[in-house]
């Protein structure tokens, strides 16, 4: 599996499973909720963003998981 692949599948493991709702988080990470939503499309049809390694770090924070753990490491 890829580090894109990982990471959009842990994104989207981490996002199901945490007690914050999406605005909640997209408001700790500093990002929209529509920008985060992309990054792991619930939809096959949907081409998953790649995002920088910030936006990973900022997303792990506010979802309080390990971002290396986001990244496949």
């Amino acid at each position: 599996m890829t580090v894109h692949a990982t990471l959009h599948k842990r994104l989207r493991e981490a996002l199901d499973t945490s007690d914050l709702n999406l605005k909640t988080i997209a408001h700790r990470a500093g990002y929209s909720s529509g920008y985060i939503t992309s990054l792991a499309p619930r939809s096959r049809h949907m081409q998953p963003r790649n995002p920088t390694i910030g936006a990973v770090w900022a997303i792990a924070g506010a979802l309080g998981v390990d971002p290396l753990w986001l990244l496949g490491a």
